[in-house]
């Protein structure tokens, strides 16, 4: 997880209590026991980090850390 969308997701689930040592773009999001509030967190930080809106379905539907990566780095493409 490298670049700015990648340093900023590790920060945030380091926050939400996860150990870092344990992500990799390969973990999947199953395995990181977030719940609603988390996700809530998540993607309201995201928007004021980067001015995107993230569905939560949409971070629902990613499989791994990896994918919801993606998902976010293709949002601040589109809002550039």
């Amino acid at each position: 997880m490298t670049g700015p969308v990648g340093v900023e997701l590790r920060r945030l689930l380091e926050q939400a209590g996860v150990d870092p040592a344990d992500v990799t773009a390969d973990t999947p999001l199953s395995q990181l026991y977030l719940d609603s509030v988390d996700h809530a967190e998540i993607r309201e930080a995201l928007h004021e980090r980067f001015g995107i809106e993230v569905d939560p379905h949409e971070l629902l539907a990613a499989a791994t850390v990896g994918d919801a990566q993606d998902i976010i780095e293709a949002k601040v493409r589109a809002a550039r």
